[in-house]
């Protein structure tokens, strides 16, 4: 029997739970995105109740080959909006704009910066909207999923905005052109370069806003300008200097400049993708070095004392550095080897040797007759070396695992290799060295430690760890991500670039939870690889700004809770190019 389910306007029902109860039996089914059930497997002429709340039941007689419309009213549920600001404090008696079913409201939020819609249709689009200027300004759209759901949204206080044109002019109110000019604004910090009349323009500058600025010069760092923006100035003047000749330059000032410092081993050689440590000016920051071993800082202060601690594999070495002049490089050893011989013993023991080696020496053998070489035949041991393979799978469902780490122990030595798409690592050694035993481990699944057998083709099983709840697709930038109720919790996201700025929004409510950010996917996230941590539980409302640098560009958030009934959200937002007009 087919049943179409539609609202009083004739327009499907789709997507919505029907109840239906017969012959002491009930069940509920899902109409199709036509609003359509195909109902069989009942007697005929059975009597069938449906609903969609208890009180508002239909009947029908079944028959197998029938037809029948029924109309509903849709459901309807209440939604909750969170409004916060950008820094994540709530925006209290702002005025938000809603738009559904052609209908359009609006709603001031209280004093925790809600506001709650009553009876929307389930499944309704609903439509959130700023107004500035009779022009809808910071657009977002949200689906009603169920009654009492909770959904955030970012709220600016709007304003005008226009573009704002600088000019660099030298103390003689000469223009400087092709000069660099580094700028702040809401933030985001960038770079261009003025025209041939020493002019910059910037779109999208929001009036009475400041913006900061100042020339970048090698070998000097000049002060930063601030400008609060009215729309009724036609061009705002930047003070700066022009490069001096070659060998006329002035002495730096007492301004941020660049630093550079370079990690090498015992051999001067670079150590690439170590974590440098710094402390300086009341600022504490971590980078990572670059291929050459290097990493630069660009705002310390000439005269300022820098801490550098570097850990590389448990060695450990620090140093501290005073900032002296513009773009120095300063160098730092981490000594990786044994570095326990005594190099100057070496002479002593040689001569010791010597001396012990001519006493034992018979000069009169040197006149006499060589003897006959005799060669003796070395017999050596036959060593067979073989392949082995093991394949790791998911316990009760035999799936294969890929990713999963392996670590194979020897007799004195430990070899770890990652297990390809078939679940498998293969690996050769000798019949009188085999591994002992093996450590599987992949984040979502208990380690498990197995004794290796001597046959060439082994199978492991590995179980779930059901305390996780890892997401086994990524999630586009942008999303809001809800607490599923696992007591950890991973998501990676698709940033869309592979490096930049983002901003990330969360609240914890009541219940503290902790949230750690991770360059990278899932199964790559480590202790070297984190770019935030609230290090601690923590609770309440907040919103700032990261820094992430992730080649396949996707960062992981991990949040742990008390327990499985903890509650929070989060927004990760997609970072965005400041737009410049040269």
């Amino acid at each position: 029997m087919i049943l179409s389910f539609i609202d009083n306007n004739g327009n499907p029902l789709k997507d919505l739970n029907i109840h239906f109860e017969y012959n002491d039996l009930s069940e509920i089914i899902t109409t199709s995105v036509d609003g359509i059930i195909k109902l069989s497997g009942i007697k005929e002429e059975t009597k069938v109740h449906c609903y969609i709340n208890n009180k508002k039941k239909q009947s029908f007689k079944f028959t197998e080959d029938g037809k029948f419309s029924i109309t509903f009213k849709p459901p309807t549920v209440n939604m909750s909006f969170v409004v916060a600001k950008p820094n994540g404090d709530a925006a209290t008696d702002l005025i938000i704009h809603f738009e559904f079913d052609k209908n359009v409201i609006q709603n001031q939020t209280d004093s925790t910066g809600q506001i709650i819609l009553k009876n929307i249709p389930l499944n309704t689009t609903v439509k959130a909207f700023q107004v500035f200027n009779d022009k809808e300004e910071n657009i977002e759209h949200f689906q009603c999923k169920k009654d009492k759901a909770q959904y955030f949204y970012v709220a600016e206080k709007i304003f005008e905005k226009a573009i704002m044109h600088f000019k660099l002019v030298d103390k003689n109110g000469q223009a400087i052109r092709n000069s660099d000019i580094r700028f702040r604004y809401e933030k985001n910090e960038f770079e261009t370069v003025t025209d041939n009349e020493g002019r910059i323009s910037i779109e999208n500058i929001k009036i009475d806003f400041t913006v900061e600025c100042k020339q970048l010069m090698f070998g000097k760092s000049l002060p930063w300008h601030k400008f609060q923006f009215d729309k009724d100035i036609d061009e705002y003047i930047i003070h700066g200097e022009k490069r001096a000749l070659f060998g006329q330059e002035n002495e730096n000032y007492d301004s941020q400049v660049r630093m550079k410092i370079k990690l090498v081993n015992s051999k001067s050689e670079p150590i690439a993708n170590a974590i440098i440590n710094l402390a300086y000016d009341e600022k504490n920051r971590n980078k990572y070095t670059n291929t050459k071993g290097e990493i630069q800082i660009d705002d310390v202060l000439i005269g300022s004392k820098v801490d550098v601690f570097v850990d590389v594999r448990g060695k450990k070495t620090e140093a501290q550095f005073i900032c002296n002049t513009d773009n120095e490089t300063h160098q730092i050893v981490l000594k990786t080897g044994n570095e326990k011989i005594m190099f100057w013993l070496i002479p002593i023991v040689v001569i010791i040797g010597l001396a012990i080696l001519f006493s034992k020496i018979d000069l009169d053998s040197f006149f006499k007759a060589k003897k006959e070489v005799v060669l003796e035949k070395v017999v050596k041991d036959t060593v067979i070396i073989s392949d082995y393979q093991i394949t790791i799978k998911e316990k009760n469902l035999d799936k294969l695992l890929a990713k999963v780490k392996i670590e194979l122990k020897f007799k004195d030595s430990t070899y770890t290799k990652f297990s390809d798409k078939l679940g498998q690592i293969n690996f050769k050694a000798s019949s009188n060295n085999l591994p002992t035993e093996f450590k599987a481990s992949l984040l979502g699944y208990n380690d498990s430690t197995i004794k290796l057998s001597t046959d060439h083709f082994t199978t492991s099983f590995i179980s779930k760890n059901d305390s996780l709840d890892i997401a086994e697709n990524n999630h586009n930038c942008g999303s809001l991500t809800e607490s599923p109720g696992a007591s950890i919790t991973y998501r990676t996201f698709h940033m869309n670039m592979d490096k930049g700025r983002f901003k990330l929004f969360y609240n914890m409510f009541s219940l503290p939870d902790q949230i750690d950010v991770y360059n990278g996917a899932t199964n790559t996230i480590s202790e070297k690889n984190i770019i935030y941590s609230s290090v601690k539980l923590v609770n309440g409302l907040k919103s700032f700004y990261i820094n992430f640098n992730s080649p396949d560009s996707l960062i992981t958030i991990r949040v742990k809770g008390n327990d499985h009934s903890t509650k929070w959200l989060y927004k990760v937002f997609c970072p965005k190019k400041t737009q410049i007009q040269n």
